[in-house]
């Protein structure tokens, strides 16, 4: 019989997180954290996060973490690309579909012929 995978899910913390974030990081004996993060939850539980500033991550200490916190570096590294530096952390990011056009796109208006 195949064991099961459980649900992991990668998400912005929204600010219903922040009692959670208070306690994991306490768990993780780390300062509470600040600004905006990546968490990863497994079965709906918080099991690690992930500040987007570059900070370190903190982590359920009761559980295994490095591969959540791994994913989590993977993560943030995807949404903090090159594009997203340039306009901040808190910025919206473009869409496969604008990512693929952008590079077709001139960055200026085209000469009538």
């Amino acid at each position: 019989m195949e064991a099961r995978q459980p649900d992991v899910i990668l998400r912005l913390a929204e600010a219903t997180d922040t009692r959670r974030l208070r306690i994991l990081a306490q768990l993780d004996s780390a300062p509470a954290p600040r600004g905006p993060m990546l968490i990863a939850e497994v079965e709906g539980r918080l099991r690690a996060a992930l500040p987007l500033d570059g900070g370190e991550p903190i982590a359920d200490p009761f559980r295994r973490s490095a591969d959540l916190v791994e994913l989590l570096r993977t993560r943030a590294a995807q949404l903090t690309g090159p594009e997203r530096r340039r306009r901040g952390p808190l910025a919206t990011t473009l869409s496969a579909l604008e990512r693929r056009t952008a590079d077709l796109r001139s960055p200026k208006p085209l000469a009538p012929l």
